[in-house]
């Protein structure tokens, strides 16, 4: 239980540590997020940069969710707004600091689920030996 908690932990982090390149200057990609929402709900704009960062905000309140279905969901909406950021920037304008916090965050959104998939199935396993043992 604290070790999956801790690997959740630690990618929310590598997630908001990715940081972004732009013109002026690279910023992580957490702090992008919520200043997009901040000024698009403040202006009332609605955008599909606004649509695709609620994504990445309500993947992240799914994930500590206890369903591994739920958890599985979450981990792809956070990646989903990064997914279309690299389809429409150069991949050549990437550098370490989006790469590495990205395989770190994929890596360790692996673990998350798989540990959540096999802890879930021995879970459902132990409820069908109990009924089973009751009939």
């Amino acid at each position: 239980m604290k070790r999956s908690i801790i690997l959740k932990l630690i990618s929310i982090i590598t997630i908001s540590l990715i940081h972004l390149p732009s013109q002026k200057f690279s910023i992580p990609y957490g702090m992008g997020v919520f200043m997009t929402l901040t000024e698009r709900i403040s202006e009332l704009e609605f955008s599909s940069d606004f649509f695709l960062n609620l994504l990445f905000v309500v993947g992240l309140v799914l994930i500590f969710r206890r369903n591994k279905w739920t958890l599985l969901v979450a981990y792809f909406l956070m990646i989903i707004p990064l997914i279309f950021y690299i389809m429409n920037v150069s991949k050549f304008e990437f550098g370490a600091l989006f790469w590495i916090p990205l395989s770190l965050f994929i890596i360790t959104s692996i673990l998350v689920v798989k540990r959540a998939f096999k802890n879930q199935d021995s879970n459902d396993n132990d409820f069908i030996l109990i009924k089973s043992k009751k009939q």
